[in-house]
């Protein structure tokens, strides 16, 4: 029982600081531009497909799908800033 508990209340932090990370990307964007830019959470929904997609679909480790996501969503931002 304490182990479910434990777990459940990891799992609800780590959650909730994703939600608080991107809030706070959203409010800083906001207080910069002016501008209210939803851009920001496509990355993150891509970034999640990515993950699943190294994941699930390949069946890569943890810690090569990390490295992968983060340069692979590097990539997408770069891309998008240079022709967009």
């Amino acid at each position: 029982m304490v182990e479910i508990l434990t777990s459940q209340v990891v799992s609800g932090l780590a959650a909730g600081c994703v939600y608080a990370l991107i809030a706070l990307g959203f409010v800083l964007i906001f207080k910069a531009t002016d501008v209210v830019n939803f851009a920001q959470g496509e990355f993150v929904m891509a970034s999640g497909f990515m993950s699943y997609t190294l994941l699930i679909g390949l069946g890569l480790p943890y810690g090569l799908v990390l490295v992968c996501t983060i340069v692979l969503s590097g990539l997408m931002g770069v891309v998008l800033e240079r022709e967009v």
